[in-house]
């Protein structure tokens, strides 16, 4: 003879299985999601790693659009930085700006009353969300020396007080 399970042991026993159930459906959603934003990842970096490949012919057209007057490359270069512009690629804005490490990449000096400013753009960088594809390539502004040195002068000097001898 086979022992039949009681109805509290039945109950238990279904309980158990919809817990794991529940856990095997957790899971597959989690894996769902983990799946989706690995895809996401991966297509940021294809998109990343084309236009990295692509900016230095668009740099090149940009330049021969900036020298030789015809229409039909202007035209190609608006075109091509539309596509760039839609595939969610930006420029990054650096005249006028702070000078920032993480995106540009300091080429020059130039004496510039804007001190720690970007005063010239010679190459765009471009960033794609927050991944950066290529840093700007930029001349920052300093001080002229005379001015630092008068600035650092009147500091001292009004840092200092007058004691009478004694």
């Amino acid at each position: 003879m086979t022992k039949t399970p009681s109805e509290t042991e039945l109950l238990q026993r279904i309980e158990e299985l919809e817990n794991l159930w529940k856990r095997a459906h957790a899971d597959y959603q989690n894996l769902e999601k983990r799946v989706e934003q690995e895809r996401m990842e991966q297509r940021k970096k294809i998109i990343k790693d084309v236009v990295k490949v692509f900016l230095p012919i668009f740099a090149t057209l940009k330049q021969a659009s900036e020298h030789i007057q015809d229409a039909g490359l202007t035209i190609v270069v608006k075109q091509l930085f539309g596509t760039l512009t839609a595939l969610g690629i930006e420029q990054i804005v650096t005249v006028g700006k702070a000078f920032d490490p993480k995106e540009m990449d300091a080429v020059d000096t130039r004496e510039s009353r804007e001190d720690g400013k970007v005063v010239e753009e010679l190459a765009s960088g471009y960033r794609y969300g927050d991944m950066l594809i290529q840093p700007a390539k930029v001349v920052v502004g300093k001080k002229p020396q005379g001015e630092e040195k008068t600035k650092n002068t009147q500091s001292k000097n009004a840092t200092t007080t007058d004691t009478p001898d004694e």
